[in-house]
């Protein structure tokens, strides 16, 4: 599952009381991950709308707020992502990222 812990491209639309709960609770029954992309929202403070909400992601992105506009997507995992991508690295899984399809973070002008 990815979100935005607010919806921010259409003004500020802050999410109902108790909805990530809510998706994190169906994530972790349906063994989904779920990443926010806090791009936006990271704006609002040391550990952005995650830590303010206390919010629990598998894993998020913070993309340009780090990088001044630069093709950067400096990302966070919890440790049980971390333990389950080096477990499959380990077995030869192929984690590589294969996209390529551009964007403002892929450096394309």
């Amino acid at each position: 599952m990815l979100s935005e812990p607010a919806l921010t491209n259409i003004g500020i639309v802050l999410p109902e009381p108790g909805f990530f709960e809510g998706v994190r609770s169906l994530c972790d029954a349906t063994g989904t991950l779920l990443i926010l992309d806090e791009t936006h929202t990271f704006s609002a403070g040391p550990g952005g709308a995650t830590r303010r909400w206390g919010l629990a992601p598998d894993a998020l992105t913070i993309g340009k707020s780090l990088g001044g506009a630069w093709p950067v997507a400096p990302s966070g995992w919890s440790e049980d992502l971390a333990r389950r991508v080096s477990v499959a690295s380990a077995k030869g899984a192929d984690i590589v990222d294969v996209g390529g399809v551009g964007g403002t973070l892929a450096g394309t002008p």
